[in-house]
């Protein structure tokens, strides 16, 4: 299908999904009554359906917008959703006592439904006991299908055309008229968030300060999150604990053009949400000066970062790599290669490259759920606009180069920066989080000749800013081992298909991968070809996993 057919076809999909989600309310409606046990879970699929009927009504509106390719990857993940739909309609009705519920309650419209809501409904007990696993399955099955949609409904934020925030606007304020029991949640609502994205995406018009009074963090709580460079502090006068992201300005650094950077990425920053996003929300910034007799001249400055409710005791990825010994569930493992995952996602939907994506760089928040914990992204030090200049600087730091593709390493890299060269740091990532290894101590540990690569590259004191590329039968040797621990090692500990993505990543840039190998046919204005790429062969993968 061309364009014009696939928004026809969306179209069409969206109407059948409302119809299947309007009867699975009406499901849910007879179970008002029900024992505590079933009315948690018909309250997490209400909350579910309306989340995502708003996302369904908007996107009708703008989806004679989006690309082909950004079409047929809604199409494919909304015929999932009916799907899902269907599957938790049958699990719900088979719970419910057919000698109780009149079997026209299941297809009554809007204005029958009202007349069932104070009906005592009979829950079969024998059958809830039976079918328990599978109607928590429908739940976690609608809710997981929200985590792989909302990527590519955000997706749509990108799109430059001014229908989209008319669309926006008028969802606002559709909902903001709404009474509170057809609102969203008490949480933000989707259209909302993505304005937020949208906003924040729009340089011109962006406003607000962003850089915060040093004398706002308690120095005196202030220490290092073991194996990262952030730190973690109190507020002065409010006791909340905040992550302090430290940015150093160079010496020979044009210190108006990087205020004005750190500025935009702060006010995007400002705008994002760590549970749909996955990355953590800034409070502002922090201009640290030199001490005298330069205390003029700025030395560094240091985004603050609000750790999420719920969430507390920052630590390094990188410290709990380390203790290789204690073995965590692979289940948790997973969760946080997926919150990465979404993290780099997000960041360049906001616009930027990380460029310094490493197991250093990546704090883990205790959440109550897993043993591991929720996981973030910061380290923003050489984050850049994705179109923005690339000065191709590197360096000869063994543990950094580890991370970057071959054409990223050495104190002077072949290639500007893109998109791909962030999926490529994620793969190794993704490697290290499979294996529960510290793939930067392994190969300082054990001498980094013994795996086949070179040892680690300095610049010579007379010359440092002549420095060469590194040769390129250098480079690939370290890119070889990664992917011979991917094919080999990591199957028996994570499973083919995390292998497999794993791989994709780490191959992106490779002219025979056919996901993300052809740069050329993935340049477009707004950047989408790629993340759809992304969405498709990354994001929807890792979600497809279950353990």
């Amino acid at each position: 299908m061309v364009g014009v057919e696939l928004a026809l076809a969306i179209i069409a999909t969206v109407d059948l999904a409302f119809k299947y989600g309007e009867l699975l309310v009406n499901v849910c409606a007879t179970f008002r009554a029900a024992e505590y046990q079933v009315s948690i879970l018909v309250t997490r699929i209400e909350s579910s359906w309306i989340r995502t009927k708003c996302q369904l009504e908007f996107l009708q509106k703008v989806v004679h917008l989006m690309q082909s390719d950004h079409q047929r990857i809604q199409k494919e993940i909304l015929d999932k959703l009916n799907e899902t739909l269907q599957a938790a309609i049958s699990h719900l009705s088979g719970v419910v006592d057919k000698n109780s519920c009149s079997p026209v309650k299941f297809g009554a419209g809007q204005e029958d439904r009202g007349r069932y809501r104070d009906i005592a409904t009979e829950i079969n007990r024998f059958k809830y006991v039976f079918k328990k696993e599978k109607l928590e399955k429908s739940v976690e099955d609608l809710e997981s299908w929200q985590r792989l949609f909302d990527p590519s409904w955000f997706l749509i934020m990108t799109i430059a055309n001014p229908i989209v925030d008319q669309q926006l606007a008028d969802a606002n304020r559709l909902n903001s008229n709404s009474g509170p029991n057809e609102r969203a949640s008490s949480y933000k609502t989707p259209a909302s968030k993505a304005a937020a994205l949208r906003s924040a995406r729009d340089r011109e018009h962006a406003t607000g300060g962003v850089f915060r009074p040093a004398n706002g963090i308690d120095q005196s709580t202030i220490r290092k999150i073991q194996s990262t460079s952030a730190l973690v502090a109190q507020r002065n006068g409010f006791g909340e604990y905040m992550i302090l992201d430290p940015v150093p300005c160079p010496p020979d650094a044009n210190t108006q053009m990087l205020t004005k950077s750190i500025r935009d990425l702060a006010r995007k920053l400002m705008n994002a949400d760590p549970e749909v996003f996955g990355l953590l929300r800034c409070k502002g910034v922090i201009k640290k000066s030199h001490p005298p007799p330069r205390s003029n001249s700025i030395s560094a400055f240091v985004f603050i970062f609000e750790i999420p409710v719920g969430l507390s005791e920052p630590q390094g990825l990188q410290s709990l790599l380390a203790d290789s010994e204690h073995l965590h569930s692979l289940s948790h493992r997973l969760q946080v290669a997926k919150d990465l995952a979404k993290a780099v996602n997000y960041i360049h939907m906001f616009g930027y490259v990380h460029k310094n994506i490493r197991s250093e760089n990546i704090v883990i928040l205790k959440d109550g759920k897993s043993d591991i914990g929720s996981a973030f992204l910061v380290g923003f030090e050489e984050i850049r606009l994705a179109e923005g200049d690339s000065r191709r600087l590197g360096d000869s730091i063994l543990e950094r180069n580890i991370y970057r593709h071959p054409e990223r390493q050495g104190p002077n890299p072949r290639e500007y920066y893109i998109m791909q060269h962030d999926i490529y740091s994620l793969g190794v990532c993704l490697l290290e989080i499979g294996l529960w290894v510290s793939l930067a101590d392994t190969l300082t540990n054990v001498g980094i000749r013994s795996l086949g690569a070179p040892p680690p590259y300095t610049e010579t004191p007379s010359s440092p800013t002549k420095a060469q590329p590194m040769p390129t039968e250098d480079q690939t040797l370290i890119k070889n081992q990664l992917l011979r621990q991917a094919r080999e090692n990591l199957p028996r500990k994570m499973g083919n298909n995390y292998a497999r993505v794993v791989e994709t990543c780490l191959t992106c840039l490779d002219p025979g991968n056919e996901d993300f190998g052809d740069e050329a046919a993935l340049e477009d204005e707004d950047g989408v070809l790629v993340s759809v790429r992304y969405i498709e062969k990354v994001l929807e993968k890792l979600e497809a996993i279950n353990m």
